[in-house]
């Protein structure tokens, strides 16, 4: 009897797209037996051990690691670590401002990483970023007249630090550096001999890893659950979808982004606004009042500026399957009754980890808190913070109304989560590909026609457990108003031209009132 087996186009555990082989019975008695005549002849060899001092690099690794160490101790009292104080001495050095693609190269750090880096120090006040004034598609990061005065109160610590360094040879740097990425290149072109084709064969079951944050009662969760039994129904079950739903991954959306281009996780969906941290116009998409209900929503992301997101996708290794719009975000307290901006100011709220929700505080006046997902309940119940924002499929999933008193009906965004395939292993699965799109477009348009229904039976759900407010035209117009600010800061980052890109894609999705 043939057994089935199993891998992935990634090794690792199951959770993470993995591989099992299971041989069969005759091979594992040929392997048995192979072993006993090896054995009885006496012919077994084994290779002396590894150990670290066998590699030169060892000693250079542990000296690297504690160079680290020392310069994060002597940077913590000032808000810094090891590479964002090095982030900021290349923009102090830099008069014109310097592309994010040119500070990742210079510090040879992925782009999703250095972007997290890049949020910090803006936030501090330490850089800011502004279009390229030859080229307004271009965004700069700009030292700040508080981040060269840091910069120069730290040159006596940073003159120190180098102290560390003095013994290192250039030369000998130079070489090792050559040879990592010469034997990098030679990897990445000749794949190790004996290791799993990318593309399925026959009778292999292909197991993929899909995760998202958000709770499996949420749109997008239904949408991951049905792409699943699609995928495997359309396959015959030669591609298994492994859910990770929800995801507990504690560096939250920002760590779900890098973990689908890395390819530990095939699939995943991560909000627009943390999609905005790679592709800046991604977060355009819940810019406050944008969008008016389901069905604006939906028009407006299978129009022409969703699509170009999707597509800026494909230069981080992503490809864009699709768009879930997860629900109005709304405001939950804990103690204050919502009934206009002012309500807000002060209140500890907490927001996704990216530009555009910091700047949804700053126009409630609030104190941002940028927090991963998987905290949100945690940090709320500790009265870490005061407030939140969210989709009510995520208020009602994470049971908001055990540490938050009052939901505000704001519905000042449409939650989007964008849905990423590792365009890689995508590509791997060869002409099983197509039916993975397909299944996610029909798991997408499935869901579409519950959204409505589904925010019908939350908005009842938490009217049960919660105070809501309601507010009137007059209370609305009012936080509309108040958000203006986003617009503004947002302008200042991306240049007006994406505000008017995206407001004027908005107005073309609307439907057209229909005469009764």
């Amino acid at each position: 009897m043939a057994w089935p087996r199993e891998r992935s186009l990634r090794g690792g555990p199951v959770l993470r797209n993995r591989t099992i082989d299971v041989t069969g019975v005759r091979s594992y008695r040929h392997g048995i037996a192979a072993t006993a005549r090896r054995r009885e002849l006496g012919t077994t060899s084994r290779r002396s051990a590894l150990r670290p001092s066998d590699f030169r690099g060892f000693p250079l690794d542990a000296a690297a690691r504690a160079m680290v160490r020392e310069y994060n101790r002597r940077l913590r009292p000032y808000g810094l670590s090891y590479v964002p104080y090095f982030v900021l001495l290349l923009l102090v050095a830099g008069d014109e401002g310097l592309r994010p693609s040119d500070v990742a190269a210079e510090l040879r750090l992925d782009a999703s990483s250095l972007s997290g880096h890049l949020d910090r120090l803006e936030a501090s006040g330490l850089l800011e970023r502004r279009p390229d004034a030859a080229d307004r598609r271009v965004i700069r990061a700009h030292a700040t007249d508080a981040g060269r005065a840091l910069a120069a109160r730290l040159e006596p610590i940073g003159r120190a630090l180098c102290s560390l360094e003095a013994d290192l040879d250039a030369a000998a740097l130079a070489r090792i550096d050559r040879v990592v990425q010469t034997i990098a290149a030679g990897t990445a072109q000749a794949p190790e001999r004996g290791a799993p084709a990318l593309r399925p064969r026959a009778g292999v079951v292909t197991t993929l890893r899909a995760a998202t944050l958000t709770v499996p009662r949420s749109i997008v969760g239904r949408i991951l659950t049905r792409f699943a039994v699609l995928v495997e129904q359309r396959t015959g079950g030669a591609i298994r979808i492994v859910l990770d739903l929800p995801s507990a991954a504690r560096g939250g959306e920002l760590q779900t982004l890098v973990d689908v281009r890395s390819g530990d996780v095939a699939i995943a969906s991560v909000t627009v606004p943390v999609a905005g941290n790679l592709i800046p116009d991604a977060q355009l998409i819940e810019l406050p009042y944008l969008l008016d209900d389901f069905a604006h929503a939906h028009a407006f992301l299978d129009g022409p500026f969703a699509a170009g997101v999707l597509a800026d996708a494909q230069a981080f290794g992503l490809e864009g399957l699709g768009y879930a719009a997860n629900g109005f975000r709304s405001v939950t307290t804990r103690d204050v009754a919502v009934r206009a901006p002012a309500d807000v100011a002060q209140l500890r709220l907490r927001v996704q980890q990216s530009p555009i929700n910091v700047h949804l505080a700053e126009a409630f006046r609030a104190v941002a808190v940028p927090l991963p997902f998987p905290r949100l309940a945690e940090a709320l119940a500790a009265c870490e913070i005061d407030a939140q924002e969210n989709a009510l499929a995520n208020v009602a999933g994470l049971e908001l109304w055990r540490s938050q008193r009052y939901l505000t009906l704001t519905r000042h965004a449409v939650s989007v989560a964008a849905l990423f395939a590792n365009a890689e292993i995508l590509a791997g699965l060869g002409s099983r590909a197509a039916i993975v799109r397909s299944a996610m477009r029909d798991a997408i348009a499935e869901q579409r026609l519950q959204a409505e229904r589904l925010e019908a039976e939350l908005h009842a759900e938490l009217a049960r457990r919660m105070t809501l407010i309601e507010l009137d035209e007059a209370a609305r117009d009012r936080f509309v108003a108040a958000m203006r600010v986003v617009d503004d800061r947002i302008a200042r980052a991306l240049g007006p031209d994406a505000i008017a890109r995206v407001r004027d894609a908005s107005l073309a999705a609307r439907p057209v009132p229909t005469l009764a």
